[in-house]
């Protein structure tokens, strides 16, 4: 091959961007990859099995997260998704979960024949994304599905909302069902005062995190905490490994062990970082008509705390949207965030992320935002109440025999697929779901912004379930 179109491409992305605000979160430190990584992987055999320092490396990290039992995953936090999810639930079950959780969480629900009832966090208007989840609102869906299994949520989201977690899983482990946590953007609290408590310390049953997202293994790390008896470490493990190939690679689990120990002893330098992060957000919201989500959105919209190192910027009173402000600041000055979305830009910033490059940031924040002339109310309680219409289960639905239609042409029909937002990966439809002229309006904007929607069919077709 003359020309590699993967890694060429990828060279070429490296070199045009020089400030990076998104994952992996190790910022191309190449000490977090050692010279020996090929030399590392080295197969199970009989004078050699990797299984037995797996387990000592786990029972060290659990104690680093202060968890009880710790499993390294090796096909991503969406393994994790699925261990925990079936390892409290059979074919057939009910289960409450996030209607904004992961595409993960969906697909583990196809996979095994499960009932979905979804949980409705409290939506912001304002900014175009969704708080925490209301006591009361789960209070509400509990006494509706007493037979449910379990309960899942996601936090912190992917715009950094921190739910009540104490108070959410008293309410569930009182109507006696596990209380589940997709934490795959937090993997990091563990390691500052300076940022939100990890949900296996305040009652979580299982939490799973992304260990590639915000500390910097490479992709495809992972780690599931449990925190309950019910369940042996065999039957976990085993649960594990059915969501994983079984000739996984033991230098990638090195490389993770890696990295949560040397975010452990870069653990300091949160401080030095929310300290910037902080002056950063006082002046670009001091000085201009961008808002930087701040601290005043705690206990508001059923929000209990933010990832102050996950920086959400909206331009709800801005000439130009959230795509636009990302266009800008790459090709102005090679920042490349997070993710963007018609009003936010998000960077997330990790200790590896240097100070002077923050400053950088605001410098070219400055420039393309406009002089602050009114000051807004940011944390308005709006609820925004999505109907969910479904004619079948997901996977009924997702296994059924189907047809490709316009979008149009879907409306009143039952979709085969998950549509989702990338890359946060939040169904916009979800399988079995009757399509209305709301998510094609929804599909619609976010592909005109500039967006991206995956599941689409060519053509921008929609399978659905046939007649």
């Amino acid at each position: 091959m003359k020309h590699f179109f993967i890694s060429d491409n990828l060279k070429k992305q490296k070199k045009n961007s020089t400030i990076s605000f998104h994952r992996p979160g190790y910022r191309g430190f190449k000490g977090m990859i050692p010279e020996e990584f090929f030399e590392m992987d080295v197969p199970s055999s009989s004078h050699f099995d990797p299984m037995t320092y797996i387990r000592m490396s786990q029972s060290k990290v659990s104690g680093l997260y202060r968890s009880p039992r710790s499993f390294y995953l090796t096909n991503g936090a969406t393994s994790g998704i699925y261990a925990m999810i079936s390892l409290c639930t059979k074919p057939g079950d009910t289960i409450i979960v996030d209607r904004h959780c992961h595409r993960s969480v969906i697909d583990a629900i196809i996979l095994m024949g499960l009932v979905p009832v979804f949980l409705d966090p409290v939506y912001m208007h304002r900014f175009g994304f969704s708080g925490g989840h209301s006591k009361e609102t789960l209070q509400k869906v509990i006494e509706e599905n007493p037979k449910a299994k379990a309960v899942l949520i996601t936090s912190p989201t992917y715009y950094g909302v921190v739910s009540d977690i104490k108070e959410l899983a008293a309410i569930t482990h009182e109507a006696g069902m596990y209380f589940l946590v997709d934490e795959a953007c937090g993997a990091h609290f563990q390691f500052s005062s300076h940022l939100p408590a990890p949900s296996i310390q305040l009652g979580a049953d299982f939490s799973v995190q992304s260990i590639y997202k915000t500390l910097g293994a490479i992709s495809g790390s992972g780690i599931l905490h449990v925190n309950t008896n019910d369940f042996l470490s065999e039957d976990i493990e085993d649960k594990i490994s059915l969501f994983t190939t079984s000739d996984f690679s033991v230098q990638s689990v090195a490389i993770t062990e890696m990295a949560i120990y040397n975010a452990s002893k870069k653990s300091q330098k949160y401080k030095a970082l929310t300290k910037e992060i902080r002056r950063a957000r006082n002046c670009i919201n001091t000085n201009t008509n961008a808002y930087w989500l701040d601290s005043e959105m705690i206990n508001t919209c059923e929000i209990c705390d933010m990832d102050i190192t996950r920086a959400v910027i909206n331009f709800s009173f801005e000439s130009f949207s959230g795509y636009e402000a990302a266009d800008m600041l790459f090709k102005n000055s090679s920042i490349e965030v997070e993710f963007a979305d018609e009003l936010n830009i998000i960077c997330v910033f990790t200790p590896y992320t240097e100070i002077k490059e923050i400053r950088r940031f605001v410098k070219e924040l400055l420039k393309i935002t406009s002089r602050k002339t009114t000051k807004e109310d940011v944390s308005k309680n709006i609820t925004h109440n999505v109907d969910h219409d479904f004619s079948m289960t997901p996977q009924l639905a997702f296994f059924s025999d189907f047809e490709s239609v316009t979008m149009e042409n879907a409306i009143g029909r039952v979709s085969k697929n998950i549509i989702f937002k990338a890359p946060q990966g939040v169904a916009v439809i979800i399988p079995g779901e009757v399509i209305t002229a709301l998510h094609i309006k929804m599909i619609n904007d976010v592909l005109s912004d500039g967006g991206r929607i995956e599941g689409l069919k060519e053509g921008k077709k929609i399978d659905v379930v046939k007649e």
